[in-house]
This record gives C-alpha cells, structure tokens and sequence, in this order.
C-alpha cells in the first residue's frame, strides 16, 4: 500500500504554486523512499511499489484539480457578478455627467447671450459717447465760430495761452474752424473767414518763431512740442520745411558754391589719360558727409516730429536735389565740355559713387530707421527714385548709348589714325606718303589689357617682324596685336560703364550695340581693310614674276590669327558673362561675332591661296630654265662626274626651306601642314610633267637622281608623311633611267614602282635615250 499521507504531503495546492516548479522534483520526491529502499535490498527490480505509489499520486493530483476547478468556477461566477455591477454604476455615472454637461451648455448659453447683451449695451454707450462729445466739440466750435464772426478772439487766445496742452488744444480747434469756413459760404460769415485765417497765420508764426529759437538754442522739448502742435495744426510742413532750410548742412553748401566741383587738371585727366583715373575725392568727401549727416540727423528728427519717417524722406529729397543734383550737374558738365571720353568718365564714376552711398544709407533705413518706424523702412524707395531721377537725363533712352557709341568711335580713330593716314595716302599717290609713328600711350592700354587676358611674353607683331619680315612695307598698313590691345583696352573701359550707367533690362542691349561697334572698327575697318589692302599690293592682277616673291602674307596671317584670338578671349572674359542669361541676345552676339570671324578666315584663306599660286608660278618660272643638255649632256662622262644639282633644282629647293621656315614660325601646325601640303603636292604634280618633257641618258639619269633626291629632301623637312612617300616613289623613278637595259626590268616589277601599273610608268621609261622597240617589247609586250 502506497503512504497516502506521503503522498498528500507533497501533492498539495501550496507545491504548485511556486514560481519554480518542476515536474522532475515531483516525481523524485514521490519516489525517493522506493528508491532508497530498492537500492538497501539488492534483489530483482520489483516495480509493483512504483506503480501503486504514482497510482495513488494521480489519483491524488485529480482530487487536487477538481478542487482548483471548483475555486476557478466559483471566482468566476464572483467576477461576473461584480462586472454586471460595475456596468450598472457606469451608467448611472454617465447619465449624471450628461446631467452637468446639459446643464453646463445652458449656463453657457445664458451667460453669452448676457455677455452680447452688455456689448451691445457699451457699443450703444460708446455710440452715444461719441455723440455727446461731437455735440460738445460741435457746440465748443460753434461758439468759436460765432465768437470770430463777431471779431472776438478771446476765448481762442485764453485757451491757446494756458499752457503747451492749451496750445495744442487750440491748434486743433483753429484746423476744424478753417475746415469749416472754407466750407461754410453763407452770407455773414465773412468776418468769422477774415478772422479765422488771420489767427491761423498768426498762431503759426508764433510757433515757427518759437521753433526756430529753439532749433537755434538746441532745445528738443520745445521743437518737440511746436513740431507736435504744427502737425495737429496744418500737417507741420512748415516746421519741417524751416528745420531743413536752417539746416547747416545746406547753408554751407550754398556758400561754398562752385568751389566744390574738382580742379580744372582734374577734367584734363579725364579726357586725356590711357585709363580712368582715380575718384575725384571731393565727391567722395561729400557722399561721406551726408552719410554722417543722415545717422545724426535721424537722432534729432526720430526725437522731434511725430512724422519722423516723412520728415527724413524730405531731408534725403533735399540732400539730392541741392547738394548731390548740381554738384553732378557742374562736374558732368565741365567734362563734357573737354570730350565725350571725359563727359562718360565722370558719369561713370559720380554714378559708382553715388551708388554706394545709396546703398549705405539702405542699409542704415533697414537696420536703424525700420525698427523705430511704425511704417517700416522710409528711405528706402525715396532714395531709389531719387537716384534713378538723378542720371534719368543722361542715360534715358538711346542717350548714354548713343555718346558712348561716339566716344568710342573717336577714340578707336585716334588709335587708328596712323592706319587712316595710309590708306588716304594709298588713295591719294600724288600727295607724299609718310610713314606716321605709332601713338606712344598705345602701348600702356595693351599691357594692361594684355594682363586680363592672361597674355604675356613678346607679342606676334615682334616675333613676326623681328626678322625683317614685314620690312618692305609701312607698318601703319598692317594689323598690329599692340594696337588691337589699344582698342580692347578702351572697348573693355565701356563695357565697364556700360555696367555701371545701364538698367539691369537695358544692360544686354546696350552690351550688343557696344560689342557691334568694337567688330566694326577692330574688324571690318581695319583687320580686313589690312588683308585686303595687303592682297592688293602684294598680288596685283595680271602681275608677271620676274624675280623672287617674298612669303609676307605668312606674317600677316599670323598677326591676324593673333588679332582673332585677342578678340575671341576679349568675347568670353567680358561680354558672355554679361550676356549669359539673357539667351536672345546672347545668341545674337555669338552669331555676329562668329560671322565676322568667318570673313577674316575667308580672306586669310584666299590670302594664302594667292600666296600658294605665286609660289607655283615661281617654280613653274626656275623649271622653265631648264636646260636640255641637263639630263643629255654631250659628254656622258664628264656629267657624271658633276656631284651637285642642276640650278634650277638649286634655286627651287633653297626657295622652298625659306617658305618651309617662314611657315613653320607664322602658321599653326595644321595650318603649316595644309600650307606646305599643297605647295608639296603641286610640286610633285609640275615633276612628273617637267620630267615628260626630256630625253634622258644615262649619264643625265645620274643628274636627274641627284635633283630629285635634293626635292625630296627638301619637301621631307614639311614633316608630312604622305609628301615623303610620293617624292620616294619620283626618286624610285629616277633608278629607270640609270640602270642598264637588263636590269631595267627588276628596277620596274620590283620596289616601289611594282605598285604602279607598268602603263602608267611607260610615257615615262620611254624618255630613256636608248628607247626602242626592243626595249619596250622587251618590258611591256611580254607582260601582255
């Protein structure tokens, strides 16, 4: 019989309710005294103790769950009687509460509608307020009124002379009655009008006279006080018209009168100098002073009038109209009667000035004005209006442009004089030509101009003619990189004004107008009227070559490539970035500038061209020289001996490395290739038809090697490799005309001539002096 007791001992609800139980520890300690006992009596394992105790543990453990369930029932059937109460509760909370709410919402309700009611019972007391005190201050200027049409003043003056509030009171009081007999027409009220005006202009020169004792004295409480009873009184513009007139500032200025505007060698620079010279510092003295003037200014303005934002437009008005107005005036004026140059230069510069001013007095309206100001910034839009109103009669319209557009124009003829001279004297050959100097300042703006544009070293004009090549001809009739400099110097001056004096919308166009005024004289009034100048002189029509021609076009070119260039960097350092994000005329300005740099190309081209068939009739001239009895000297072994070329060939080569040198030094790399390829090609061209017209021996085969080697050696120094294979092929040509008849065959079928077709080589192998029906049976009837 399993221990009962033992068993309930350790099946009881307390061991299943710790937070670590484990099933093993059950079962051990249910079976820990079997165990014990089976390992003391060492025998055959009975397990019939084992299963009546586990036997006996379940039916123990059902108990125990029949237990848990029936305490698990009976709490639940507690928990859902206390949840049936708990909702019963709730809703008789919830009806409670919508109890208060209602009631709330109605008391709410009450007391708005008793709220309305009292706004509407004040509104109503307001209303009637008003009223009373319109009909008391309509019964006080009735009886005024009637007291001034009676004479009388005495009531006013009372009031008026019992103190500043009195005062202030009374001014107005006397703005009501002047609003009423201007109103008011009749008959009788004369004198109340008559009365009423002569106390009005009475009462304000009193207080003026107060005023300006005290603007004189320095005391802020009475201007203060007469500054508030004028403006109750008529607005105060007559306050603030004797405080800006009194105003130191502008009295001294009308003393100094014209003492202010710049000396006279001032105005000479400006007409004369390669460069703008620097500010005139009287200008800047003033701009610096009103800047001080306006800061202090404003402390007494801010402090005085009731409209202290109105009363600094004035002031700032004032200040352009009489100070800054006539000093740009005399100075733009005194300018313009030295130059255009001059007149622009002081435009530009008074109007940079000014601009800063501007801006710094912007700056103080925001960061000073604005923050004490009811209405905000106050300067702001005075001081645009009043500086665009002030160059208004200067650049509105095509004005500015037009004088700039003039400036420019004699400032490039100066520049260009020289050149001018040369063409009149071309023109005019009766008169004596002279060769006039280049302006000396010339070379002061191409430096400086030469800086922008990153340029340095020693320009092309010097390299070029360095070697006398351009010594045949007056250097006033050629382009010149200096003097290009010279004209983009002062065309980069007007850019410059250009941006300062021109509208942010006018800007682009009047870029466009200037630009095109730059490609008129740089471009077609003088780089093509040079090329085109030069091409007349140096290749007349119909011209016979009698002796060498010289390659000077091989220079000019180069200065012209150089002028190009000058322009191009000119074009994108200074014009695009204005012109950028304006697309139209960007695109306008690129087409313009590209179509003029087409032109010159398209005469350089025909330059070279020209230059290309001079060279041709020159060969052409030293091949025609040739003499028969080169290539058949009759004496064979005399002429085999001779070691050096023919003439001709002599003078053609030596001809050809001057052209060769010349290019190399004035072309670029592919423009020398293409030059020089043509010269070569032609060349190659005129031997094989020069060769055609001789009978060559042997002996005269050994000349006609030697001068074909010296072509070839020649035409090798070009550095065109596809030259150096047809002049190898002309001098494989040679070899046909000194081997023996029975090598003659390997020297056609083998090497280089076994690419020809041997009937191409026939008119040519037929020149040979031993030419016959046998030796040409023998090379090209047998290959048929």
């Amino acid at each position: 019989m399993a221990d009962v007791s033992f068993i309930k001992e350790h099946l009881k609800a307390d061991s299943f309710k710790v937070t670590n139980f484990s099933k093993r520890e059950i079962i051990e300690s249910l079976s820990a005294k079997l165990v014990q006992a089976a390992r003391e009596k060492p025998r055959e394992f009975d397990p019939t103790p084992f299963v009546r105790t586990f036997e006996s543990a379940l039916d123990e453990l059902k108990r125990v769950r029949k237990n848990f369930q029936r305490k698990i029932d009976d709490l639940e059937d507690d928990e859902a009687g206390m949840e049936r109460t708990r909702r019963k509760k709730m809703g008789q909370i919830h009806g409670a509460f919508e109890g208060v709410s209602h009631a709330f919402e109605t008391l709410e309700s009450q007391i708005g509608e008793v709220g309305n009611t009292a706004i509407r019972i004040g509104e109503q007391l307001e209303t009637i307020d008003r009223q009373r005190t319109r009909a008391l201050e309509a019964k006080e200027l009735i009886e005024f009124y009637m007291e001034f049409n009676a004479g009388k003043s005495a009531k006013l003056e009372a009031l008026a002379s019992s103190g500043p509030e009195g005062e202030q009171k009374s001014a107005i009081v006397l703005r009501r009655l002047s609003a009423i007999a201007k109103d008011v027409d009749i008959p009788g009220t004369e004198t109340a009008r008559t009365h009423i005006e002569r106390f009005c202009e009475d009462m304000e020169t009193k207080i003026l006279d107060v005023f300006d004792k005290a603007y004189k004295n320095g005391d802020k409480a009475t201007m203060k006080h007469c500054a508030r009873t004028l403006y109750d009184f008529n607005g105060g513009g007559s306050s603030v018209q004797l405080y800006v007139n009194q105003h130191e500032f502008f009295m001294s200025r009308l003393r100094l009168g014209d003492s202010l505007l710049p000396a006279e060698s001032y105005f000479d620079a400006l007409a004369t100098s390669p460069t703008p010279p620097s500010p005139e510092p009287q200008l800047g003295r003033l701009c610096n002073e009103i800047s001080i003037t306006t800061r202090q200014e404003w402390q007494v303005i801010s402090s005085v009038f009731p409209n202290a934002g109105s009363v600094m437009q004035n002031f700032v008005q004032r200040i352009f109209a009489q100070s800054i107005q006539t000093y740009v005036e005399n100075s733009v004026r005194a300018a313009g009667n030295e130059s255009d140059l001059a007149f622009l230069r002081c435009l530009s510069s008074s109007h940079a000035t000014i601009s800063a001013l501007v801006a710094d007095l912007q700056k103080f309206d925001a960061n000073t004005i604005a923050i004490k100001s009811p209405s905000g910034p106050a300067l702001a839009n005075v001081l645009e209006r009043s500086f665009t109103d002030l160059f208004v009669p200067y650049t509105e319209g095509a004005r500015y442009t037009d004088r700039e557009c003039g400036s420019l124009v004699e400032c490039f003829e100066e520049v260009l004089e020289p050149f001018r001279n040369y063409t009149a004297a071309k023109k005019s050959p009766t008169k004596k030509q002279h060769k006039p100097l280049l302006p000396t300042h010339a070379v002061l703006g191409a430096q400086s101009v030469a800086q922008l544009l990153n340029i340095g070293g020693t320009s092309m004009t010097e390299k070029v003619t360095s070697d006398n090549d351009l010594s045949l001809l007056d250097a006033a009739s050629l382009p010149s990189a200096d003097v290009t400099l010279k004209l983009l110097s002062i065309h980069l001056e007007a850019i410059r004004r250009c941006k300062e004096l021109s509208a942010p919308s006018d800007m682009p166009n009047n870029i466009k107008i200037i630009f095109e005024r730059l490609l008129e004289h740089v471009g077609r009034s003088y780089l093509e009227m040079s090329i085109d100048m030069f091409m007349e002189a140096a290749f007349p029509h119909d011209s016979k070559i009698t002796s060498e021609p010289d390659v000077r076009s091989l220079a000019l070119v180069a200065v012209a490539n150089q002028v190009l260039q000058l322009l191009q960097l000119h074009f994108q350092n200074f014009i695009l970035p204005l012109v950028m994000n304006f697309p139209a005329v960007h695109r306008d300005l690129v087409v313009v500038k590209n179509h003029y740099m087409s032109s010159v190309e398209a005469r350089l081209n025909k330059l070279l061209e020209k230059q290309i068939d001079v060279i041709q009739k020159w060969i052409d001239l030293l091949l025609s020289k040739q003499k028969r009895t080169d290539y058949r000297p009759k004496d064979d072994g005399a002429a085999a001996n001779v070691p050096s070329v023919t003439q001709p060939c002599q003078g053609i080569c030596d001809y050809l490395r001057k052209v060769c040198g010349q290019a190399s030094k004035c072309l670029t790399r592919d423009n020398s290739d293409l030059f020089l390829g043509e010269i070569g090609t032609e060349l190659h061209q005129m031997l094989l038809e020069h060769v055609k017209k001789f009978s060559i021996s042997m002996s005269g085969g050994l000349t006609l090697a030697k001068d074909l080697a010296s072509y070839q050696e020649t035409v090798s120094t070009f550095g065109i490799s596809s030259l150096s294979e047809r002049f190898s092929l002309l001098r494989e040509l040679a070899n046909a005309y000194i081997a023996k008849p029975e090598s003659l065959r390997s020297v056609i079928y083998e090497g280089l001539l076994g690419r020809i077709d041997p009937a191409l080589l026939a008119p040519y192998i037929s020149l040979r002096a031993d030419w016959g029906k046998r030796i040409e049976k023998e090379l090209f009837v047998r290959t048929r």
